[in-house]
């Protein structure tokens, strides 16, 4: 393959025998840059773990310990110790009323994302019209209105943005997805601060598999969403550990299991009950009690490893037994 001079003239400055630390390595990749925008750089490390095993599966997605780069001033409306956290969280400004005041009487938007507490948004909802069309409303959907504002406040400084995809086929289901894309669209004008995105139902599942860190929330029709519900469940350990909520935010609400029912394994014991328990642990966090759901998927996340398998029959105890021993780990 023939290449331009600059690449060539880099090239030079790799030597390929030469096995660099990361710190030389990092100052290499810097200067051997040939685009004039941000080019890409892949990281590959050998971890030497066995991921057939449930105790060494590594897929997941993290926040950088840095973010991205992007100074981000936070606002947080909060009172007691729920401003106390976020404070500790590194939040810029912290307050309640007073706050509500000063935006409304000087006009001041010197911070770049609210966030707030539940108990605050009958407070906060008078300045809907100030804050709505600069796109910095708190916002349930986009996880801004939320009991445990130190995580918010780190995860938007790390640079974590809310994100909706529509997944569907709109090049060949036209009529059906026409009318939902046009749907997608007319109501993301009213949620400005939530970022969106459109993916076909094919690539979807391609991504799921290799980056399902690219994706935040997905809105699908139910033919489709049964089959990224299933094809999710398999790439976090199984059916046999997956937790769903079919999520009503001015109703009733029901969390299960990815998989439903088994009324095939009824009165057996044998039946795998982690999906269930972590089915709690999302209902707890839903509710605001994200400490005692971090406890629940702490326990399943200790217990799991000593489980010969997720499915049912095969786990090495029986579905009693995990569920006891879960409890003791509860903490």
């Amino acid at each position: 393959m023939k290449r331009g001079k600059k690449y060539v003239e880099k090239a030079k400055l790799v030597q390929r025998s030469v096995q660099y630390d990361l710190g030389d390595a990092v100052d290499l990749v810097l200067k051997t840059t040939v685009a004039k925008f941000d080019e890409t750089v892949e990281c590959h490390i050998r971890l030497g773990v066995d991921s057939r095993h449930a105790d060494q599966q590594v897929r997941g997605a993290v926040i950088l310990p840095h973010g991205t780069g992007k100074k981000v001033r936070v606002l947080v409306f909060a009172k007691g110790d729920r401003a106390a956290e976020a404070e500790a969280a590194g939040a810029e400004f912290v307050g309640a009323e007073e706050l509500v005041t000063k935006i409304q009487s000087e006009n001041w938007f010197d911070y770049d994302m609210v966030v707030a507490t539940p108990d605050m948004m009958g407070v906060v909802g008078r300045l809907g019209r100030v804050l709505g069309p600069k796109g910095l409303m708190p916002n349930p959907k986009a996880g801004t209105v939320t009991a445990d504002v130190g995580k918010a406040v780190t995860d938007i400084k790390a640079g974590k943005i809310g994100q909706l995809t529509l997944c569907g086929k709109t090049n060949v289901l036209t009529f059906v997805f026409g009318l939902w894309e046009r749907a997608f669209h007319e109501i993301a004008v009213e949620y400005p601060d939530v970022k969106t995105d459109y993916c076909h139902v094919d690539a979807t599942t391609m991504w799921m598999v290799k980056n399902p860190e690219w994706f935040d929330v997905i809105v699908t029709e139910n033919l489709f969403g049964d089959i990224i519900t299933d094809l999710g469940a398999m790439t976090q350990g199984g059916m046999g550990i997956a937790a769903g909520g079919n999520i009503n935010p001015k109703g009733l609400s029901m969390f299960e299991p990815i998989g439903g029912s088994a009324p095939k394994y009824t009165g057996l014991n044998v039946i795998n009950p982690m999906a269930a328990i972590c089915a709690g642990a999302m209902m707890l966090d839903t509710l605001g009690e994200s400490k005692a759901a971090k406890a629940i998927e702490n326990a399943v996340a200790q217990f799991t490893p000593k489980m010969k398998s997720q499915a049912a029959g095969k786990m090495g105890f029986s579905t009693t037994e995990v569920g006891d021993e879960v409890a003791k780990l509860v903490k």
